[in-house]
């Protein structure tokens, strides 16, 4: 019997996610950037992935040319009041980021804390 989430979970979790939060959109990546699951109505499915991509490499850069040993967390504002927020979660030997859009008033620490703990308390 295993403990991981299936992926049909994994999306259901993503979903709740995404309205509990009211977020436009959620995306859980591997380490490289790549999609493994994702949350968002009506958007552009191909320019949101070559923009996970990038953010996960400008992420990367940035733990780099600090020299931060793990970067927890990174959120983005624009002016027009919508905030990216990248979360980094350790998971063995890959990393995996959870990527939330959303309204810059809207509040996602708790609750993309509690989906972090959900899936975590899931690993093998």
């Amino acid at each position: 019997m295993t403990n991981r989430l299936s992926v049909r979970e994994l999306i259901t979790r993503l979903h709740d996610l995404c309205q509990a939060g009211g977020f436009h959109a959620v995306f859980l990546t591997d380490h490289e950037g790549l999609p493994l699951a994702t949350v968002a109505p009506g958007r552009d499915v191909d320019a949101d992935a070559a923009f996970l991509a990038l953010l996960h490499r400008a992420v990367q850069q940035v733990r780099r040319m600090l020299h931060l040993e793990q970067l927890d967390e990174m959120s983005l504002v624009d002016g027009a009041g919508t905030r990216i927020v990248c979360r980094y979660l350790p998971t063995g030997e890959q990393s995996v980021f959870l990527v939330v859009i959303g309204p810059v008033e809207r509040p996602y620490r708790r609750l993309t804390n509690r989906f972090l703990r959900e899936i975590t308390a899931r690993r093998p």
